[in-house]
């Protein structure tokens, strides 16, 4: 929802491609069996037209452990960002925060996560815990990074969450933590990366919204180098220090929550990005005040 951040980077990722297929296996008497294994949550996203799309969602689901199904049955890429909504409020009340570089996300918007940046024909997965509420789910994956998102023209379905399946997030051996580092100020804390395909937990310990953006760095260039493209915003004073089209992320997420997800890492050097602000839209983006993190990946 948030779009902070330059245009281009959205383009190469679209706030994350997230991948789920953790396995938890039954055991026990009937009552474990059953609080193992997570709600489905089926959402498709059609291409109607120009400008016209349509997502499909249940009108209701179990909540606790949810298993995010999201099928891109477009021809462009398209994402799905699962939103809870307090007090009664509408999902359009919301989408004034696409045209702001800082938006000021209100108290009855909640970021639970989701899957995003979805080849067309692909479905993607996801799981984490959704309490019981009012939902959306949205689609933010404009085409070429610029422009409208697609949930303002039909790309998006409302649903309620009701009751809990007493499911567990089970842990992934390879993390990618979030944390507080003071004032304005945090970082990443991946442990157990690989090359290929992570299984991954994304664990968001600090109590700002974030999210991930992770690119392959090209060649030679440096850290320095990667923040001053950041810097220089859609005005490039050379070639890109980093491969947009191996990008891979993870959805904003809000403080405190965490999901499981497959993300794809390239060998050797890799950045790790988050490109959104507070919640108050106090303060510069997340990358602006240190958030770049290059980790080397075997």
């Amino acid at each position: 929802m948030p779009r902070s951040g330059p245009r281009r980077y959205s383009a190469a990722v679209a706030l994350c491609i997230a991948l789920s297929a953790l396995v938890v296996t039954a055991c026990g008497d009937d009552d474990d069996e059953k609080s193992s294994k997570p709600t489905t949550l089926a959402i498709t996203t059609t291409e109607l037209g120009k400008k016209k799309f349509k997502t499909e969602a249940p009108a209701s689901i179990e909540g606790g452990l949810v298993e995010i199904r999201f099928r891109n049955a477009g021809k462009a890429l398209h994402n799905a960002e699962v939103l809870r909504l307090d007090g009664g409020h509408k999902v359009e009340e919301a989408f004034k925060l696409f045209d702001s570089r800082k938006p000021v996300i209100p108290d009855w918007l909640h970021f639970e996560g989701g899957v995003s940046a979805t080849a067309p024909g692909k479905t993607s997965t996801a799981k984490l815990r959704l309490p019981p509420g009012d939902y959306a789910v949205i689609d933010t994956e404009s085409s070429g990074g610029d422009g409208p998102p697609p949930a303002l023209f039909g790309a998006k379905a409302t649903f309620k969450v009701t009751g809990d399946n007493g499911g567990k997030l089970e842990e992934t051996a390879s993390k990618l933590a979030v944390k507080d580092k003071g004032h304005h100020e945090f970082e990443f804390v991946p442990s157990n990366l690989k090359v290929g395909e992570n299984e991954v937990t994304f664990d968001n310990r600090s109590k700002q919204l974030h999210h991930l953006v992770a690119f392959p760095i090209v060649g030679k260039a440096t850290l320095a180098d990667v923040k001053k493209a950041l810097a220089e915003e859609g005005k490039p004073s050379g070639p890109p220090p980093v491969d947009f089209e191996k990008g891979t992320g993870v959805s904003p997420i809000d403080g405190k929550k965490k999901l499981t997800t497959r993300i794809s890492l390239s060998k050797g050097r890799n950045v790790l990005l988050c490109f959104l602000t507070d919640r108050d839209g106090k303060g510069k983006s997340h990358v602006e005040e240190g958030m770049v993190k290059e980790v080397t990946v075997q």
